[in-house]
């Protein structure tokens, strides 16, 4: 399991959920319009990520990036969160990969989150 580095930006937003269909009702309900996408880590493909892009505000509308670190039986736990920028000039999800004990998240905006693996 991945180490829990994260934050919680969206008012009542919960870091944990029983699994993945308890956290699409979720998300359902903050962002009518989300994305969720099950992410193979890129160097490693025996990691997967439960990525979920919600887009918030209006006029320019900016993309929030939440990923978690699902195992069956156990729940989901919220291992990071970002805001990933400008809806518009997003052409493809961020890039998750592995590099040593690392995992790292990228955006085309140019966030990075590096997180520990245990």
């Amino acid at each position: 399991m991945m180490a829990f580095f994260a934050f919680s930006a969206h008012a009542g937003a919960p870091g944990e959920f029983k699994d993945v269909n308890d956290a699409k009702k979720w998300f359902a309900n903050a962002y009518p319009t989300y994305e969720y996408r099950l992410e193979r880590v890129k160097n490693d493909t025996s990691i997967q990520v439960h990525a979920f892009y919600g887009p918030r505000g209006s006029g320019v509308v900016r993309v929030d990036g939440w990923y978690f670190d699902c195992i069956d039986g156990a729940g989901c736990s919220l291992i990071a969160m970002m805001n990933l920028g400008d809806a518009k000039k997003m052409k493809s999800p961020p890039v998750i990969e592995r590099k040593n004990t690392n995992l790292i998240i990228k955006s085309q905006s140019g966030n990075s989150i590096y997180l520990k693996i245990q």
